[in-house]
């Protein structure tokens, strides 16, 4: 009896030390080349520099779009339609060949990008996950609306502001968002079939789709720049990673110099595959939180279109809160972590943050305490599982679905339809 009690305390044990010795290890393989990656040379992100990129977009993409619509074929917009919307890997038969070179081109690496980093980024994403979604409705997306140029494409695709059901159109934008970062970011992602690399070339196509669009509905290029031009695509990749981590600093995460730069660096990667200029990918955590506060210098500004927008992310999460939250956390939170200017041009109320300062210590409270569970040996398995469950019922609440389809803009709908 003594024997089968060993037996079995040791097979319930093998797991969780298997992972902790896993995981240490990918950290000690990660660890020299972010600490290389740290001294690399820094860009100096000017004005003039930024202001050049505005009227660039992303030719490979927008190519491919123009080449499926110009088809005048059923067959081909059915095809685009099953790829962005659909939740399979495996690309339709008979692709366009524009299209088919497109997702093989685009499915590769950089030759820079590092499969340690990318692993070790990717578990501090889980570990953080929920904060990180947090962080996306406070800081990210409103640090985003302050561009005022940029808040004019989001209102003109209506990607993320409709009139008709807002609501269920908003939390339908907001998880295509959380889905596209939880399949960038988890394990496997970056794998040659990975979900990541699929998500960030869907992503790409749906901005070439929507530039078409606008363009044909009169934008104005020579006040705004392209639509989605490679300085507003730099813009929103910083969003979702240099300030995130920013964010997650200023409520209490301590990162080090392995955590930061490979988090970074798996962003970097997935900056590549969705086209930005490779002059915009910067080559480190410094640089790349250099560039997006010079994005944002450069860019913001008061505008309709960010006051709309912010709006709709306020009443969205007015919606999503639970019942005990009060609905001036959110303009609380938002004003707490980017600043009374951002508030102004946002439209926020100038409301008294203090009170977030406790909920700040509650959060710092738990960040130290799991630091210490984190600690013990054998810990690592567990928390790493549970923080998994947690990011993918996060994913779902955001949305009525259990899966989340990919935003097709209606005016390809209306034409697929005229077109069946």
């Amino acid at each position: 009896m003594d024997n089968m009690k060993l037996i079995v305390a040791i097979l319930i044990i093998t797991p969780f030390i298997v992972y902790a010795l896993w995981y240490n290890r990918l950290r000690q393989k990660a660890k020299n080349k972010a600490l290389k990656s740290m001294f690399e040379g820094q860009n100096n992100w000017t004005d003039e520099f930024l202001e050049s990129k505005r009227n660039i977009a992303d030719p490979l993409a927008d190519k491919v779009i123009e080449a499926v619509l110009a088809a005048e074929s059923t067959e081909q917009l059915n095809n685009l339609f099953q790829i962005i919307r659909g939740n399979h890997q495996e690309l339709p038969k008979g692709l366009l060949p524009e299209l088919d070179s497109y997702f093989k081109s685009t499915a590769v690496l950089p030759d820079w990008a590092d499969n340690d980093m990318l692993k070790f980024g990717q578990r501090v994403y889980i570990q953080h996950g929920l904060f990180v979604g947090m962080l996306l409705f406070y800081k990210s997306l409103p640090e985003c609306y302050t561009g005022a140029k940029g808040a004019e494409v989001l209102i003109k695709s209506a990607r993320l502001n409709e009139k008709s059901g807002s609501q269920d159109h908003f939390s339908r934008r907001l998880a295509e968002t959380g889905l596209f970062i939880y399949q960038a970011m988890m394990p496997g992602g970056f794998d040659a079939s990975g979900k990541g690399i699929r998500a960030a070339q869907k992503v790409r196509l749906i901005h070439a789709v929507i530039r078409y669009y606008i363009k044909k509905q009169g934008w104005d290029s020579e006040k705004l720049g392209a639509p989605i031009n490679q300085e507003d695509m730099a813009g929103t990749l910083m969003s979702f990673s240099a300030l995130v981590l920013e964010g997650l600093e200023m409520i209490g995460v301590k990162f080090d110099e392995i955590e930061r730069e490979s988090y970074i660096h798996c962003w970097r990667v997935i900056g590549h595959i969705m086209g930005v200029d490779p002059e915009l990918i910067p080559v480190n955590s410094k640089d790349a939180l250099a560039l997006g506060h010079a994005i944002i210098d450069h860019q913001k500004g008061e505008s309709e279109a960010a006051k709309s927008l912010t709006v709709a992310l306020l009443e969205f999460c007015d919606r999503k809160a639970p019942f005990f939250i009060k609905k001036d956390f959110h303009r609380k939170m938002m004003l707490d972590l980017m600043g009374e200017e951002f508030g102004r041009i946002l439209g926020l109320p100038n409301i008294s943050t203090q009170k977030i300062k406790a909920f700040r210590n509650t959060i710092r409270f738990y960040i130290r305490v799991r630091e210490l569970i984190e600690k013990v040996f054998l810990f690592g398995l567990p928390l790493a599982i549970i923080d998994r469950l947690l990011l993918k019922l996060s994913i779902v609440y955001l949305s009525k679905n259990n899966i989340v389809s990919f935003y097709v803009p209606k005016n390809l709908n209306s034409d697929f339809e005229n077109k069946k």
